[in-house]
């Protein structure tokens, strides 16, 4: 369990914590991260080492101590933390690893977050910090305050799986104040076309709403998948506090609710669709989000870290990178995969880049799946002249690699 502090780190903390682990070594993410500022080394021409270190810093200071209480948990806590994101280990290797399911590693992996988050919380003195306790409220200026979701509404995907869970944990203190009970999907849930922060937020604020509504009862979250959706329903039963309908309860309970309103907005923004519904017995929310299938890339390139980085890069968007190290390989692994984009090194010892290109191109089953040269040597107009679809100029931008393959992608499927 995490260490008993006088005052928890908010879910927004927690929640911005986590997107600096996964971009633990993406400087051009780090300079511009929230946490950074929050942690007091935004702004500064050292800002990427000068947070990495903090992070690095404080899951150091989670290593147990050889007579600790309760070792073995704290050293799984500590495990998790440095092989998942100092060493760069994915989930499936330290499953395995732990011999655990990578469903039960990211139940332990938000956990060690949260513990992690606890750390930071204690030692940069946060809690007076109100901006972070509280979610954002739209006031004056709203349309301003949903400017970051509507630029990255057709980039940000979520895991639902790993939100869920992640919710879950920030919403449980509370339910456990008003002795109620969470139900949550087990399933696998897949993926959807949301920015994480608004969906936790919407999540956070509709189960808010829920708890509050109830006492001593359940609030029961479903997840289900139609055709080209995923419909999320949180629903309780029960005459509210007092015996009286929601609208006559005590006006500190109708206080306790938060403003559908500001739900409603990040929904459509997401191009959701959201139904909300309070009665006197019956609490039901439920909303669509649409389904999005990873983009399979293949990176042929025999420097691994530039493979390592372009995972990292792609970490939080809807494509998934497959990585080949030998280009004497690429049609077998193509064919293997059958990826959606395939993004090339041109110098490489095994074998010349254009050679696998035309390669590529040239097979009856590969010759339609877009190929990105990404190299060094500014040959942009020779690769397309090879039938290329675009050009990465190295060394590569987060930015630039999302913005090609959302470029590739939409010329492959202009309606979605």
């Amino acid at each position: 369990m995490p260490q008993l502090i006088d005052h928890l780190p908010s879910e927004i903390f927690i929640i911005e914590l986590r997107k600096a682990l996964n971009h633990l070594y993406d400087p051009d993410y780090l300079r511009t991260s929230r946490m950074a500022v929050i942690l007091g080394v935004g702004g500064r021409f050292d800002t990427p080492s000068a947070l990495q270190g903090l992070l690095t810093r404080a899951i150091e200071t989670l290593k147990p101590l050889p007579n600790m209480v309760n070792k073995t948990h704290a050293q799984e806590i500590y495990d998790l933390l440095l092989y998942r994101y100092v060493q760069q280990f994915n989930q499936e290797e330290i499953a395995n690893q732990l011999g655990v399911s990578v469903r039960h590693l990211r139940r332990q992996q938000n956990q060690a977050i949260y513990n992690l988050a606890c750390k930071l919380w204690e030692q940069h003195h946060l809690e007076d910090q109100q901006d972070l306790s509280e979610p954002p409220q739209v006031e004056s200026e709203p349309e301003q305050d949903f400017d970051w979701i509507k630029q990255t509404a057709s980039l940000e995907i979520t895991d639902l799986s790993i939100s869920l869970d992640e919710a879950h944990i920030l919403i449980q203190p509370l339910a456990e104040q008003r002795g109620v009970q969470l139900r949550f999907p087990d399933a696998a849930l897949g993926l959807a076309l949301v920015h994480p922060v608004a969906f936790q937020q919407i999540l956070l604020t509709l189960l808010s709403n829920a708890i509050h509504f109830v006492q001593d009862q359940e609030v029961v979250v479903r997840l289900n998948s139609e055709t080209g959706w995923h419909l999320l329903e949180i629903s309780a039963h029960q005459v509210p506090a007092g015996g009286a309908a929601l609208k006559n309860a005590p006006d500190s309970a109708v206080n306790e609710q938060q403003p559908i309103e500001i739900v409603q907005k990040m929904v459509e923004l997401s191009a959701g669709m959201l139904e909300y519904r309070v009665s006197a017995s019956q609490f039901f929310a439920s909303v669509h989000f649409l389904a999005v299938e990873r983009s399979k890339v293949l990176v042929i390139d025999d420097n691994p870290d530039i493979i390592a980085m372009m995972e990292r890069f792609t970490a939080d968007s809807r494509y998934h990178i497959t990585g080949l190290n030998d280009p004497k390989l690429a049609v077998e692994r193509a064919l293997q995969i059958r990826p959606d984009m395939v993004i090339l090194d041109i110098m490489m010892p095994q074998v010349d880049g254009l050679q696998v290109l035309s390669r590529l191109k040239h097979h009856p089953d590969l010759g339609s799946v877009p190929v990105i040269i990404c190299s060094v040597m500014p040959q942009k107009n020779l690769s397309a002249s090879l039938g290329a679809a675009g050009f990465i100029q190295k060394p590569v931008q987060r930015q630039m690699l999302i913005s090609m393959l959302e470029q590739i992608r939409q010329n492959l499927h202009p309606d979605s």
